[in-house]
């Protein structure tokens, strides 16, 4: 209770007093109408119980004149609160009383508040009376501590049983000798069913070993997963390393077929070179449809010095296809007959290779010779005599005059098969092998290189 006040003083000291001389249950129908004033709220009874206990209030007051301090009973019980303690209740609770004074009922009362075991009085707050045996304790002389009393809700309180009840237990602080027929039913001191505890304690328990074998089975199946999850990772990664491993290797050996092939194709080149070394080619020299091709040889070979016979020419002949309009009928040069735009060149095998040294460099002597004076058809044009080069040599030596065009270098010519280059007269000469030397030689920078091309 908050706080149960009366007009005469009854707060909760003295009705905790009042509970020791008269029946609980009278007590509780005397203030079953009363208001208990809470902190946040006050609870009233109904009009109607107010009524009815007005009467029973007054005839309960009258017999327990004593308690009150002397008030006469005639005073009434008047059931109005307000909400501060009364000041003279502690003056009715610290009041000594006369036990002779007081009726057999009341003395009863004040008896059985005396604890069994160490016959001291009991305070109302400290008291627990058996359900079995009906005995008033001490909670400290029923073997309880403070906690554990304080643990005892109020509604189990009156199913409390001594340790007698319960059953003989050695070292108990109460031992009562009566016959015990049956043990009694133990029970824990908060009146819980502990058998009902254990089995819902058990089911959880059984509950959470299904889900923890359920988690159980599910990793077991995710270790074998990620096992083979993990074989199958490690079987790529040497998988992996392996192919890794093979193309390390290919790279080298691609490297290596590489060097092989440029060695290869270098060595080819130069003897396809060799083979071509008593060869020269004559070019811009019309074409004839019915022409004696080695006596036109002798006509231009003549035209720069050089005198050949027949016996000095192996073999002679226009390279390469026919093309379309390159052939001429007559020296008119009309539209029917007029000499073509490139006329394909002449390719001619000597019989010794001092005869080609020999043409080749008088041909450089005279360079800018026409074919007037030689008896050919059409208007006089310039004719050109090299040194025939290989298919590769040929693209090599066209691509170099043209770099050697875009940077600037006055020479280009070849000799015995090797392209040669120079800047300007009075330079040294670089030979090129290849398109790498032209980056070498002339630079990168407006060097653009490509595959070979068929000519």
């Amino acid at each position: 209770m908050a706080g149960i006040d009366m007009k005469y003083g009854i707060n909760t000291r003295t009705l905790s007093y009042l509970t020791v001389k008269i029946p609980l249950k009278e007590l509780f129908e005397m203030f079953s109408q009363c208001v208990v004033v809470m902190p946040d709220k006050i609870v009233k009874p109904p009009p109607a119980l107010v009524e009815k206990q007005k009467k029973n209030s007054a005839i309960i007051l009258d017999s327990n004149q004593h308690l009150l301090g002397g008030r006469p009973a005639s005073v009434p019980l008047h059931h109005k609160f307000s909400s501060a303690p009364c000041e003279n209740s502690d003056h009715y609770l610290n009041q000594s009383f006369d036990r002779s004074s007081l009726g057999a009922y009341q003395q009863r009362a004040l008896a059985d508040m005396e604890c069994n075991k160490c016959k001291n009085k009991i305070k109302i707050e400290e008291q627990l009376k058996c359900n079995g045996c009906s005995i008033y304790l001490h909670y400290l002389c029923a073997g309880l501590d403070i906690t554990a009393f304080k643990k005892i809700l109020p509604m189990n309180k009156p199913k409390w049983k001594c340790e007698s009840c319960k059953g003989v237990k050695l070292g108990s602080p109460i031992i009562i000798n009566r016959t015990i027929e049956e043990p009694a039913e133990m029970s824990s001191i908060i009146n819980i069913d502990t058998e009902s505890l254990i089995n819902l304690i058990n089911k959880r328990f059984d509950s959470l070993k299904n889900s923890i074998d359920v988690v159980n089975v599910k990793l077991t199946h995710l270790t074998e997963t990620v096992s083979t999850f993990d074989e199958r990772i490690s079987l790529i990664e040497s998988r992996i390393n392996s192919v890794t491993d093979t193309s390390t290797k290919l790279a080298a050996e691609n490297e290596s077929l590489q060097e092989t092939i440029e060695y290869l194709k270098s060595e080819l080149n130069d003897r396809d070179q060799q083979h071509l070394e008593n060869d020269i080619e004559i070019s811009g020299i019309p074409e004839l449809k019915s022409e004696s091709v080695g006596h036109i040889v002798q006509l231009v070979t003549s035209k720069i010095g050089v005198k050949i016979e027949e016996g000095d020419i192996v073999n002679c002949w226009r390279a390469g296809p026919v093309r379309p309009g390159g052939l001429v009928e007559g020296a008119s040069g009309d539209d029917a007959g007029g000499p073509a735009p490139r006329p394909r060149p002449i390719a001619v095998r000597l019989v010794r290779r001092a005869l080609k040294d020999k043409i080749v460099s008088e041909a450089r002597v005279r360079r800018g010779a026409t074919t007037a004076d030689c008896g050919l058809p059409g208007p006089p044009r310039r004719f050109y005599i090299n040194e025939r080069l290989s298919r590769t040599n040929r693209f090599l030596f066209n691509k170099t005059r043209e770099v050697a065009k875009r940077h600037g270098w006055k020479f280009v010519w070849t000799k015995e098969g090797r392209i040669l280059v120079r800047r300007e007269q009075g330079k040294a000469s670089h030979r090129i092998r290849s398109e790498a030397d032209l980056l070498s030689v002339f630079g990168p920078d407006k060097v653009s290189t490509r595959g070979s091309e068929s000519n």
